[in-house]
């Protein structure tokens, strides 16, 4: 799952940037060993572009539409958008706060989610009984 991915990408970032106060090009090349590669692409060319000149923020923000393609909600790119304003232009303690923020909405988005797919999932299962029950009846 996507979200699943950026919430991991986020929680090794913030080690990287609390703990070990790595740089950004460390923690990027990290995320290609923690993540699935579309998720660490996403934050390597935001890098990459941020290398150039641009701050982490604006060049996370050109990328977005990467997201959206693979099917994040708007509130999980919000989050995502939130930690990025953040990445590289302050202290690491406010980094780490922010990326802290960043994942605990991510999760419970995540955990909303799967409650959301859990209620559906029952609820097509009974669909499916109920409809495979009236198909017997109709047949006798």
């Amino acid at each position: 799952m996507v979200l699943r991915e950026h919430i991991t990408a986020l929680k090794v970032m913030r080690t990287e940037i609390c703990y070990k106060n790595a740089p950004m090009e460390d923690v990027v090349s990290l995320l290609k060993k923690s993540c699935r590669r579309e998720t660490a692409d996403f934050y390597q060319k935001a890098f990459e572009d941020a290398a150039t000149g641009l701050a982490f923020s604006t060049a996370a923000e050109r990328r977005f539409d990467i997201l959206k393609k693979e099917g994040m909600a708007a509130e999980d790119i919000e989050g995502i958008r939130a930690a990025c304003r953040v990445l590289g232009r302050y202290d690491s303690s406010i980094q780490g706060e922010q990326l802290v923020a960043a994942i605990e909405q991510l999760e419970n988005n995540l955990q909303v989610l799967q409650k959301e797919l859990s209620s559906k999932g029952r609820i097509y299962k009974t669909a499916g009984a109920t409809i495979g029950i009236a198909l017997a009846l109709m047949v006798i």
